[in-house]
């Protein structure tokens, strides 16, 4: 799928019309069965959408294919992974960016936090919480709290980054 048909697959998945958005989900059931090197490009561009419903969606939608499907998830190669997160790093901006979009890409990226075998994405999530922006600090909570909530925050990781949850 190129650019234009990636954001009409989101469109029809969002669908009033029944047939329209079936036929989105029997696509997206397809979708799931191909390779990943297939199927991001198309989650990228929903993702990469000047629309910030098509882009909540599109993150939503790969959050759920890549790592909600145990099946998929379990698949996926830590190349596969790191490219997703460079990906969506790359789409964090806090100068137009809305919390709602803000908010799917730090789902996401806690789920992949999650899977990470290291547990050094914690310096990731502080480089957010140092910057000055209101909305970066926000984001890093949010990220935390994520964590917390999938059981990630445990005493090893406390004592290990004792001074930065002090700051925080």
């Amino acid at each position: 799928m190129e650019n234009n048909s990636s954001i009409q697959f989101f469109q029809n998945l969002l669908s009033p019309n029944k047939e329209i958005r079936n036929q989105a989900e029997s696509d997206l059931e397809t979708l799931k069965t191909k390779p990943f090197n297939e199927t991001f490009r198309i989650f990228m561009d929903g993702i990469k959408s000047k629309d910030p419903l098509i882009c909540q969606f599109a993150t939503l939608i790969l959050k759920k294919v890549y790592f909600d499907d145990v099946k998929i998830r379990d698949n996926l190669k830590e190349e596969e992974i790191e490219q997703i997160t460079v990906f969506i790093r790359s789409q964090i901006t806090f100068d137009n960016q809305d919390w709602k979009t803000l908010k799917r890409f730090g789902e996401t990226l806690a789920l992949i936090y999650q899977l990470r075998k290291n547990k050094d994405y914690f310096s990731e999530i502080m480089q957010l919480f140092n910057k000055n922006e209101f909305l970066s600090r926000k984001l890093a909570l949010f990220i935390i709290s994520n964590l917390s909530d999938l059981g990630e925050i445990n005493d090893e990781l406390a004592k290990k980054y004792t001074q930065d949850f002090i700051q925080i």
